[in-house]
């Protein structure tokens, strides 16, 4: 087996999950940023010599207009990101990455995009929550609360009114 493909298993096996950390408070959704992706993996990777770069494959700009009338520019990047492990091995995978600004960074964010997104498949990276898709919408509806839930909620909420009576102590 190549050394790249040791390294990444390796890295796979530290790196646990990643969660949604951020939101978008404007369209009202979570997602897990750039910032916490690479602060994660970077000593990993180090740790195991791996490093990767970027090859742009495709590349398009459009322009809108935001609901004030500003323009806005598009970028849509589809990217090959080359991991190499300190023999020289490697492996590609391919992304696409979007962004989206009102002057010059369209592209970088497309770019940072693209990179956390390369980093997330290629480490096959979980996210610390349940996954949406497991349940219909019927069976999710359904989902059934057990005694243990809400005890476990309860024990929460204590903790919180606890911490939060000593910091005003």
């Amino acid at each position: 087996m190549a050394q790249i493909h040791q390294s990444l298993i390796a890295i796979m096996r530290e790196i646990g999950s990643i969660d949604k950390d951020s939101r978008n408070e404007q369209q009202r959704f979570d997602y897990r940023s750039a910032e916490t992706v690479y602060n994660r993996t970077h000593p990993l990777f180090a740790r195991h010599g791996v490093f990767s770069t970027p090859k742009v494959l495709e590349s398009s700009m459009s322009e809108g207009a935001t609901k004030s009338g500003t323009t806005m520019y598009r970028c849509k990047l589809t990217v090959q990101y080359t991991f190499f492990a300190e023999d020289g091995s490697s492996v590609d995978t391919v992304v696409v990455g979007e962004g989206m600004d009102m002057a010059d960074k369209a592209s970088n964010k497309a770019m940072t995009a693209a990179h956390k997104y390369a980093i997330c498949q290629i480490l096959n990276i979980p996210y610390a929550i349940v996954d949406p898709d497991q349940f219909t919408p019927e069976e999710y509806r359904r989902r059934v609360v057990t005694l243990d839930d809400l005890n476990g909620l309860k024990r929460q909420w204590k903790d919180t009114c606890e911490l939060d009576t000593e910091d005003r102590g």
